[in-house]
C-alpha cells in the first residue's frame, strides 16, 4: 500500500487549510471540528468559514491521514507509520544504489580501535558516504 504522499507545508505565506489542521493536530489532540476551526482561524491570514475547515477535515478522514476519536479528531497514527516506513524504504533504496556503484577500492585510516569499529558499522550499516 502506498501512503498518502501529500505531506502538510508547515511553514510559508501559502499554507493550506489542510496542512494547518495535520500541523495543530500534529502538536494537540483530540480536537473538534469547532476547536480545530478556531486555532486554524488564529493562525491564518485569510478569512477561513467554518464549512471550509470541515469539509477540509473531512476530506482527510476519507484519506485516512486524520481520524475520529470520540468528538475528536487525531492523526491517523497508521498513516505516519506507513509514511515513515516509505521514507525508510526510499533512503534504504538510495543507500544500496549508492553503494552498488561503487568500484574500485579506497583506503581507510583507522587511528585506534574505536575509529575501526565506528568505520566498521557505518560501512556495513551504510550510514556514512563512502
Amino acid at each position: 500500500m502506498v501512503p498518502n504522499l501529500a505531506l502538510p507545508q508547515l511553514s510559508g505565506k501559502s499554507v493550506s487549510t489542510r496542512d494547518q489542521i495535520i500541523s495543530i493536530l500534529s502538536q494537540e489532540w483530540p480536537l473538534t471540528a469547532r476547536a480545530l476551526y478556531a486555532k486554524v482561524q488564529k493562525e491564518s491570514d485569510s478569512a477561513l468559514s467554518y464549512q471550509a475547515v470541515h469539509k477540509a477535515l473531512l476530506n482527510l478522514e476519507v484519506e485516512g491521514i486524520v481520524e475520529r476519536l470520540g468528538n475528536g479528531y487525531q492523526v491517523n497514527l497508521e498513516w505516519v507509520n506507513n509514511l515513515k516506513g516509505f521514507s525508510d524504504k526510499i533512503l534504504e533504496t538510495y543507500k544500496l544504489e549508492k553503494s552498488s556503484d561503487f568500484s574500485g577500492s579506497k583506503v581507510v585510516d583507522f587511528y585506534n580501535p574505536f575509529d575501526f569499529f565506528r568505520g566498521m558499522l557505518n560501512i556495513f550499516c551504510f550510514k556514512d558516504t563512502y
